[in-house]
């Protein structure tokens, strides 16, 4: 196989830019109503049922009788908002950090690929997290519709800022280091656990359709870290809640102990994962599914190339295994 070097010309970077944010545009909005859910179910201290799957149901009941079916997507700007500087910031970082330089990927390290996911994965939840409060904020707003449903988001950015005297640390402090430690869990169990599916797609199957590969990858990857991830995730949003309440912040072990004694137990940092599994499943998909359709994935994915230069290797030992057999020890067979 012949892996080509990252595309460094100026279309080329334009190019996956736009393509990038495209798919994250389409893929939040397809799976932003399932968000919405997520966050108003970590937000609920007391459920009104014993039932995560049932609580779901009855939270998306409640917003359906208040505000029709659009109230589902209340917030969806705010929330494209985060992801487009999320996976934008992303990309830059990581593109600096891995496709910048002037090599093929074969000459990749893991060191190297896991401190570039780490550095972009914590670049981005910096930039984004003006956004993400904002957006939960408005997630956790009283149903029903009012005027307060049709303010500019710059409104309600000088409402919060107006209730937490100035303090501009409600929208860069809040919920930081919960916030740091699972977008970095979330980045190194990515990689490995997609390089998992991966490899069994391609060493196990007969499978002919690398965009089919990748996708299947990525889904099960993303269900996967979600559901090991999910109460780092709780924490970090009823952390962002609390302060948004100008509540106590407790520390994580303290609160870890507080949310355990309410009324599901253990369970309670498992609240909000039924709407979670679903909008990552199909945000993951989209994404991914749009980026293969737009683009080449053997051309321009940076985590496929440098899966493909490890499978080389594998082939090329097997082979010079093979051949040193056949040649009963003997480096050099003439005719």
């Amino acid at each position: 196989m012949n892996y080509s070097h990252f595309d460094l010309s100026e279309k080329g970077i334009i190019r996956r830019v736009g393509i990038i944010a495209f798919a994250s545009a389409v893929g939040e909005a397809l799976a932003y109503p399932f968000d919405r859910l997520k966050v108003r179910e970590i937000a609920r201290q007391t459920f009104t049922t014993k039932s995560i799957f049932k609580e779901t149901k009855v939270i998306y009941e409640d917003i359906l009788k208040a505000e029709k079916s659009f109230g589902v997507f209340y917030g969806l700007r705010a929330g494209i908002d985060r992801i487009l500087s999320q996976n934008l910031v992303r990309f830059f970082v990581f593109d600096f950090l891995v496709g910048r330089p002037l090599q093929p990927y074969s000459q990749i390290s893991d060191f190297q690929l896991y401190v570039s996911a780490i550095a972009a994965q914590s670049m981005s939840f910096l930039i984004q997290q003006p956004s993400n409060i904002l957006k939960i904020k408005i997630q956790c707003e009283p149903l029903g519709v009012d005027y307060t449903k049709y303010e500019s988001y710059q409104e309600k950015y000088r409402k919060i800022s107006q209730y937490h005297k100035g303090k501009s640390t409600i929208f860069m402090g809040t919920g930081i280091r919960s916030g740091l430690i699972l977008q970095n869990s979330i980045a190194v169990s990515e990689i490995f656990i997609f390089f998992k599916f991966l490899r069994y797609f391609y060493e196990e199957t007969e499978i002919k359709s690398d965009g089919f590969k990748v996708c299947t990858s990525a889904l099960l990857t993303s269900l996967i870290t979600t559901s090991v991830t999910h109460p780092l995730d709780f924490i970090y949003h009823r952390y962002c809640i609390r302060a948004l309440q100008a509540s106590e912040i407790p520390s994580i072990n303290k609160y870890i102990q507080q949310l355990i004694k309410e009324d599901m137990g253990i369970f309670t940092l498992y609240k909000g994962i039924v709407p979670s599994l679903i909008r990552n499943s199909i945000f993951t998909l989209t994404t991914f599914s749009l980026w293969n359709y737009f683009t080449t994935v053997r051309r321009h994915e940076a985590l496929y190339n440098y899966y493909s230069r490890k499978y080389e290797e594998k082939l090329m030992k097997s082979d010079s295994h093979h051949n040193y057999e056949m040649t009963g020890g003997r480096k050099n067979v003439r005719d």
